[in-house]
């Protein structure tokens, strides 16, 4: 729940001048029928014209918008602000209720991209509910939104009922469930198929490339990307680029505030534009074949190794894995694109991580504990906050080792020059050695706190000592 309500406020108590080009496009718009269509364009053509203006119409926009939301929207690109901002004008002409509830989930979504600054929180976050989410518009509440291609309807799409046209003295409706449906309104299938097919086609891939994917233009998007097989692997190339670039610096704790800022945005946008791609386009031979000759999945291979919990030590990388779960999510999305006969094929991997390289010696709680002496910023605590309960029960740490524990504990292993000193890491495997290791850990720490060594158990990790593997 907000504890500031967003306000819907006019434009021209700002700046008169825009206000008066806000109007013209209105009475330029309903000269004709508004549906899908007439309003998509009518989006472009205004975003043109200020643009024209760009360092006029910015100032009064931005100030428009931290007043409606009462909140800081540094953190939102220009580019971003405007095209909420022209979505938004319109929802407050013709339907304030959305407009409304635009301005919530947009408040809702800087709320989140300032999850852990020293900025104000107006929502109680859940992160676990939705990790990907970085649209203007909550999914389920975006249909009006989205410019859904009448040969998608069968597709994926989270979205349930399409926007056939748009009627501005529509009155009250029914619940979802109980609503029939009505006639559709539609233009002329040729009229909108020639206009479709003319502009998605006539598109360099510089320019589709450099396309932002927001909640109202998704569509034209996909219809772009669909309409240009010749721009899959191209584009296949570019996420690839931006991920390994990104990669590279992952343990980089020297970059300035900028290029954090760039690589975070970087690796989001990838996010953002793979979990849009439609069904009807990535269920195609020749998409998954620009997916293989580009080798997009060895990089999201690299981003979902679980030893990147340990390697993220850059504040972008950090906060790719604690908001939007990096290391699952571009995985997921990838898994999603692979054939469900080919899926079936696939035999199921050991729950516990077993390990080529493994040593004779057994681990038990006292090397154990010694390890995270040595080694306490293997504890992810930044990028996956919930790590620090892995001590809480004999679950947790069941479930910290097959996440991180196992691999740290082994990339050290790497770092000893004699085998013999290695750990036999695949004996933890069986679920008595488990239990075993984690109560003579506890057992330790608990004989320590009664002789007075310790007052707690993480006094035990000392970061003032810390090595780095």
């Amino acid at each position: 729940m907000s504890s500031e309500t967003p306000v819907l406020l006019p434009i021209s108590t700002w700046s008169l001048e825009l206000n008066r080009l806000l109007t013209a496009s209105f009475i330029e718009l309903e000269k004709s029928s508004i549906d899908k269509v007439t309003r998509v364009l009518w989006e472009k053509e205004l975003l043109a014209k200020i643009a024209v203006d760009h360092l006029k119409f910015m100032p009064p926009i931005k100030t428009w918008l931290m007043r409606s939301l009462s909140m800081d929207v540094k953190a939102l690109s220009d580019l971003e602000i405007l095209q909420f901002f022209v979505g938004n004008q319109f929802w407050q002409k013709y339907n304030p209720e959305e407009a409304m509830k635009y301005l919530k989930q947009l408040q809702h979504i800087v709320d989140k991209m300032q999850f852990g600054t020293n900025q104000p929180q107006h929502h109680q976050l859940n992160f676990l509910e939705d990790i990907t989410q970085h649209d203007f518009v909550a999914e389920e509440n975006s249909v009006e939104f989205i410019e859904d291609s009448e040969k998608e309807e069968d597709d994926d799409s989270d979205y349930e009922e399409g926007f056939d046209s748009l009627s501005i003295s529509s009155g009250p409706q029914s619940p979802p469930r109980k609503r029939q449906k009505q006639p559709k309104r539609t233009i002329n299938r040729i009229q909108r198929t020639t206009s479709v097919n003319s502009s998605v086609s006539s598109v360099t891939f510089e320019a589709f490339n450099n396309m932002p994917i927001l909640s109202n233009n998704q569509s034209t998007w996909n219809q772009t990307l669909e309409a240009n097989p010749s721009f899959w692997e191209l584009k296949c190339l570019s996420w690839k680029t931006l991920l390994d670039a990104a990669y590279e610096l992952r343990k980089d704790t020297t970059l300035s505030q900028e290029r954090n800022e760039e690589e975070y945005q970087n690796v989001v946008g990838v996010l953002r534009e793979i979990r849009k791609v439609q069904r009807g386009i990535y269920s195609r031979a020749e998409w998954q074949e620009a997916v293989k000759s580009s080798q997009l999945a060895k990089s999201v291979k690299l981003w979902s190794s679980p030893y990147m919990l340990l390697h993220c030590k850059a504040s972008f990388a950090v906060s790719l894995i604690r908001r939007n779960r990096i290391t699952e999510s571009l995985s997921l999305i990838l898994y999603s694109w692979i054939p469900k006969e080919e899926v079936l094929t696939w035999m199921p991997l050991d729950k516990v991580p077993t390990f080529s390289l493994n040593g004779p010696r057994k681990l038990e709680g006292k090397e154990l504990l010694q390890f995270f002496k040595e080694y306490p910023d293997v504890i992810p605590r930044q990028s996956y906050p919930s790590s620090v309960y892995f001590l809480l029960n004999l679950d947790n740490f069941i479930i910290v080792y097959k996440q991180w524990l196992a691999f740290a504990l082994h990339e050290a292993d790497q770092l000893k020059e004699r085998d013999w000193y290695k750990y036999d890491l695949n004996a933890l495997k069986q679920e008595n050695e488990m239990q075993d290791l984690y109560s003579g850990l506890i057992r330790l720490l608990e004989q320590q706190i009664r002789s007075g060594h310790l007052t707690s158990y993480y006094e035990s990790f000392d970061l003032s000592k810390t090595h780095s593997l």
